[in-house]
C-alpha cells in the first residue's frame, strides 16, 4: 500500500498550520473557504471502487484504507484535523464511475481522491477530474494514466503530475 504514506503526506500539507514564515495566518474559516473539503476540523477524501459483483473483493482496498484514517483519527489526526474518507461503490463500471466520481467532487466537495481502481474507469472520468481539479493521488492510476495518454495526449497534460509523482509504467 505504497499510496498510504504518499496520501498522508498530502493531507499533512492539507492540514498544515496554514502559515509560512512572513505570511499572514490562515485562519479555518479562511481555509475552509478556498479549498474545498478543507475545514478547521476535517479533511474530506474520496475514493470510488467496486464493492460488490465480479471484482468486489478489490473493496478491501477502501476498507483498508478506510480502516488506517480511522487509526489517524484516533491519534488525533493530522495538524488537528480529522479525515472524513468517502467511497463509492462503481461496481467496477465505468458509467457507474462517473456518477460515483460527481458526487465525490461536487456534492460530497471532497478535498482529493485517492484509490479509484480500473483502467477503463480512471479513463472514463480523467476528462471530468482535469476539469474540476480535485487532487487526485493513486500508485495505482498510473497505468490508466500513461494507458490515456497514448490515446488523448492534449487532455493528460494537466493531469496533477501523475507521471513525475510516480513511478513510471512499464512499456507496453
Amino acid at each position: 500500500m505504497a499510496v498510504v504514506p504518499l496520501l498522508v503526506a498530502l493531507l499533512v500539507t492539507a492540514c498544515g498550520s496554514g502559515t509560512t514564515p512572513g505570511a499572514p495566518s490562515a485562519t479555518a474559516s479562511t481555509v475552509g473557504a478556498t479549498v474545498p473539503g478543507v475545514t478547521g476540523t476535517e479533511v474530506v477524501v474520496g475514493s470510488w471502487g467496486p464493492q460488490d459483483g465480479p471484482a468486489g473483493f478489490y473493496g478491501a482496498i477502501d476498507r483498508t484504507l478506510d480502516a488506517y484514517f480511522k487509526m489517524i483519527n484516533d491519534q488525533g489526526g493530522i495538524n488537528g484535523r480529522k479525515i472524513r474518507f468517502i467511497y463509492e461503490n462503481d461496481s467496477y463500471q465505468p458509467a457507474k464511475t462517473v456518477a460515483a466520481v460527481k458526487k465525490l467532487v461536487e456534492e460530497d466537495k471532497v478535498f482529493a481522491l485517492c484509490g479509484g481502481l480500473g483502467t477503463p474507469n480512471n479513463a472514463a472520468v480523467m476528462d471530468y477530474v482535469v476539469a474540476t481539479r480535485p487532487k487526485r493521488r493513486s500508485r495505482r492510476s498510473t497505468r490508466s494514466i500513461s494507458w490515456v495518454r497514448r490515446r488523448s495526449p492534449s487532455s493528460i497534460r494537466t493531469m496533477h503530475s501523475a507521471k513525475r509523482d510516480w513511478t513510471p509504467s512499464r512499456p507496453s
